[in-house]
Parts: C-alpha cells; structure tokens; sequence
C-alpha cells in the first residue's frame, strides 16, 4: 500500500516539472490622452447679449421757460430738423424785434455816412465809429436770434422718441431733461468677454470683414451679422470681465427694441494672427530623454494598431510657452493623440489604454 503510495506521488511531480510554466502577463497602462487640435479649426463661442440704441441722447432746453407744446409722444419717429417741444418765446421773439430795429438803424448810418465819406464831407474817424455800431448791432441781432432758437427743441437725427420725461404746459429749467431719443437706424449688440477670450478679439487681425452671428430667442431661424463698433480696454469692476459692442441694421419687418436679449456666436479662430497658427499640448506632454544627447524634446504619439494601443517616440520643436500650453512648431500633426502627462516613466511600443476617472475621484 505505501509503495504504491508513492508511486503515485512521484508521478504527480514528474508531470509538474514537464508542464511549462505561463508566459508573464501584458501589463496595459493606463495614461491619460490628449488630442492635437488644429489651430486653423473653428472655435465657436456663444455668448449672451443684450440690444442697445447704437444712439441714444438726452434732449433738454438751454434755457428755462414755459412749455407750450410738445407733439410728439414716446415710440413716434422722426425726421432730422423735426419739432419735438418748444418752451414760450414771447420774450425772445421782442428782443428779436428790438435788435433787428437797432440794427437797420446802425446799418442805414452807417451807409449814409458812407457816402458822406465818399464826397469827403465827414472825417474817416466818425465812419470808423458808425461801422462799429453797425457791427455790434449784427452781432446782437444775431445773438437774438440764437436766444429764439433755444426755444425750440429738433430732433438731432433720424430715430425714434423713446421716452418723454414732462408734461405739457409744465415749467421746465435749463438744461432739465425732456426727452430720450433714440438712432433707428442701427441697434447695439452687447455682450462681456473673460480676459482669456477678450485679448483674442483681435478686429485689426486677418479677420477683415468677419460678421459674428447675432440670435434672438424669440425670433428662431433668424439670424443677423454683426459688425465690430468698439471694446473696453478696461474691465466691468463688478465682473472683471470686458464689454464689447458689435452694430447690426435695424431691420425693417421687425420691430427689435433695445434692452432685448439676444446671443452672439463668434468664431474666435477668425482673431487667430496667421503667424501664431502653432499646434498647442500641454506643457506636461513634452520632456527631454535621459537618453538623448541633442536634449530635444519630445512626445510619446499614441498608435493604434490591431485594436491595441502602443506608445511612439515623436522628436519636436516646441516654442513659446502659454497659458494654455506649450506651442509645437513641427513634429506633430492635428488630430493625432499624444500621452498628456507622465511622459518620462513610459518605454517605446508599450501597450496602453485611455485612463478614465472613476465616479467620485
């Protein structure tokens, strides 16, 4: 019994030496990828806005009076020269009276003086004196008829009547505010920028006639070019961000009013100087071989090859660094995926695998 015992057991570790031991293992790493952007790509933004009167002015009187007529009413367009309101003129109709008689009087000696002159009948110092009386009694004519003038309120452009701040028959003072008038012809499209999108809004760039697209949630399917007015060059305190204005014709059909919301979409690759046109990655995605002897940089170009991922030395010429990476002058092409981080503890052709963050890390 004990023999074959151990016959038994020296077979079973005869037949555990002749089997082969398992081949090792394929360790995948997982590393985290980064995809070449091609710097000429669109780069669409969208941003909320709000419509503006592309003018807008406060229309009061120079002087003070009575009002005795107001015509218009708030929403009313009007033409360029049109009456909006005019103050009682009554006292500046009679000095107008009283400086247009000294004139004609000033006037009618100085040229019978004149003549006189002319025959040699009166000296040239009391020709002298009536030609300054006929001159300041010009200028006060004149003066008289700007006083009448302040009495009377003209629309200064072409555009709308958008508020009206008094009543008629109120006493008004100088300079009180009587009404707001408003462009027709143009609306202000407004919006703010962060620091990181505002210095990319280059209009003196390669952009030329570029128009952003301007949408209002309540007209779908509608959209409206914009054309570039103006940017701060300081920023909102409240906001740190800065504010931009874009123009667009007022259409005709629509009746588009200022203090609207609208969205603005711009394409920021329009902004992009042709110079500065470099491939980005991050600044972690580079590193310099202890193996290599001309210290040039490289990356580690992910390929896929019958369905496996494996890892390729790539040389690059990098250049300047930014705050949104490192730029890469040559040895890369858009589209191709690039380990993003962790670069030095990787070898040539080792296997890897997209890392994916886990639900809450």
């Amino acid at each position: 019994m004990k023999a074959r015992l151990c016959c038994l057991l020296t077979a079973l570790l005869l037949g555990a030496c002749d089997s082969g031991s398992p081949p090792p293992q394929v360790v995948v790493r997982p590393v985290k990828l980064f995809t070449v952007a091609d710097p000429a790509a669109r780069k669409l933004r969208q941003l909320p806005a709000q419509l503006r009167a592309s003018d807008e002015v406060l229309l009061s009187f120079r002087r003070g009076g009575h009002l005795q007529s107001l015509p218009v009413t708030e929403g009313m367009r009007v033409k360029t020269g049109q009456l909006l309101a005019e103050v009682d003129s009554e006292d500046q109709r009679l000095q107008l009276r009283d400086r247009e008689a000294s004139f004609n009087l000033a006037r009618a000696q100085y040229q019978r003086f004149s003549t006189l002159s002319e025959r040699q009948m009166t000296a040239r110092a009391e020709l002298d004196q009536r030609k300054a009386q006929r001159d300041s009694a010009e200028a006060a004519l004149n003066l008289a008829r700007q006083e009448l003038s302040y009495t009377r309120l003209l629309a200064p452009f072409d555009g709308v009547v958008a508020r009206v701040a008094v009543q008629n028959h109120q006493m008004l003072q100088p300079a009180q505010t009587v009404m707001v008038m408003q462009s027709a012809i143009n609306l202000d499209v407004v919006f703010q920028l962060p620091e990181n999108l505002a210095k990319q809004l280059r209009p003196d760039s390669k952009s030329g006639g570029y128009q952003p697209l301007v949408r209002l949630s309540s007209l779908p399917g509608r959209e409206f070019p914009a054309t570039f007015k103006e940017k701060a060059t300081l920023p909102d305190p409240s906001t740190l961000a800065y504010w931009v204005t874009y123009t667009i014709p007022r259409p005709a059909d629509l009746n588009l009013l200022p203090g609207m919301s609208a969205n603005v979409t711009i394409d920021f690759a329009e902004f992009i100087n042709e110079q500065a046109q470099f491939l980005v990655v991050p600044s972690e995605a580079v590193f310099t071989p202890d193996t290599s002897e001309s210290d040039q940089p490289q990356v580690w170009v992910v390929v896929e090859k019958d369905g496996k991922l494996t890892l390729e030395g790539r040389k690059v010429e990098v250049g300047q660094l930014t705050e949104e990476g490192v730029q890469v002058r040559s040895g890369l092409q858009p589209g191709e995926r690039i380990v993003a981080v962790g670069g030095t503890d990787l070898q040539a052709g080792q296997q890897v695998r997209p890392w994916v963050r886990e639900r809450g890390l």
